[in-house]
């Protein structure tokens, strides 16, 4: 773990040979189960994991006292290390002409220490179904989902810190509570290599601020590969 390993003195990259703003380190742990279905047509990807952190973590409430470090103006209380879980899976439902083709579920949820992290959990989900078409056999629909819920104390924080009249963190302009987003696409083969995909997100409470509207998004990625 370095500090400051996308500021601007760190090139925002992190591509630095400078070992001097290292501060500590990440322990993951990830074990996995694999599973093929009905004669190796409906592969899965089921991973569970967790890391701990070495580094002091402030806390996203209390200061040194147990107060509110937002009201108090006191330095926020330190944890020694801090933590996260994480569940991830992909499972193909149902199998179409070629190989790759079919419809796959995927899902997953990341919860992390709630007394030190901006976001205590996050969930997602989504359905990807390739080759529906037997004329588009490479052409993709995707329907996705993600629900973040921000931690309790970075909540009551914000809270604290309008009562004061204090900076909001987190480019916030409201206090942050949850989020959710909401994605459609459709990934058109145009040729071997380019891939053209339009696609429509809507944001439900932009930022986790249900002072902020919802909003919607219209736009395309593009994918070409030379090789």
């Amino acid at each position: 773990i370095e500090n400051g390993i996308y500021q601007v003195y760190q090139h925002r990259t992190g591509f630095k040979f400078n070992g001097a703003n290292i501060i500590g380190y990440a322990a993951p742990l990830e074990t996995a189960w694999e599973p093929v279905f009905r004669k190796g047509t409906l592969p899965g990807h089921y991973k569970f994991g967790a890391q701990v952190f070495s580094t002091p973590q402030n806390d996203n409430f209390y200061d040194l006292y147990g107060g509110s470090y937002a009201l108090t103006r006191l330095t926020p209380k330190k944890h020694s290390a801090s933590w996260s879980t994480w569940m991830m899976l992909d499972q193909r439902l149902l199998h179409y002409r070629d190989k790759n083709s079919g419809l796959t579920a995927l899902a997953g949820a990341i919860y992390n220490d709630p007394h030190t992290a901006l976001r205590k959990y996050l969930i997602y989900g989504a359905l990807i179904n390739r080759g529906l078409f037997p004329s588009r056999p490479y052409d993709t629909m995707g329907f996705a989902f993600t629900y973040t819920k921000i931690a309790k104390g970075v909540t009551m924080m914000e809270q604290d810190s309008l009562l004061t009249g204090g900076a909001l963190p987190n480019h916030a302009t409201g206090v942050q509570r949850n989020t959710m987003v909401m994605e459609a696409n459709y990934a058109i083969r145009v040729i071997p290599g380019v891939i053209f995909t339009p696609l429509f997100e809507y944001y439900i409470h932009p930022n986790a601020q249900n002072n902020l509207r919802n909003a919607a998004l219209l736009g395309f990625k593009s994918h070409i590969q030379f090789m």
